[in-house]
């Protein structure tokens, strides 16, 4: 296989890949030409259009576009994340100021929460 590889297309390639024969002998995934590597990378892509979902960009100042893969698993974390950081932020809150458990602040819907949120200006 050539260098161009990604270790995240191998890995890839490793896990859908059941077996690989040439003549009568087992090939490694790893070990697979690059125009094999490519046609199966073509046929995943065809089976699943979604699984490779490409933003457009473009930049501002020089009107340069291109397309950056969007990265699920980044995303999500970010958004856990921001959201555990506002959780966090809200029981502070709303504990220094009426002396709650987080517990209790927690058992709160979020409407009302929030409600609390605004009445001590936050």
């Amino acid at each position: 296989m050539e260098d161009g590889i990604s270790a995240n297309h191998l890995r890839l390639l490793n896990r859908c890949v059941l077996s690989a024969q040439s003549e009568s002998s087992e090939i490694a995934v790893d070990c697979l030409p690059e125009s094999v590597t490519d046609a199966i990378s073509k046929r995943m892509a065809e089976a699943d259009a979604q699984a490779d979902v490409r933003i457009a960009l473009t930049c501002p100042a020089c009107t340069h576009g291109w397309a950056v893969a969007f990265d699920i698993t980044s995303f999500f974390w970010t958004e856990i994340t921001v959201w555990a950081m506002r959780m966090l932020r809200e029981i502070h809150l709303i504990a220094s100021e009426y002396g709650w458990s987080e517990i209790e602040i927690l058992s709160l819907n979020p409407a009302r929460r929030q409600a609390y949120l605004e009445m001590i200006g936050a």
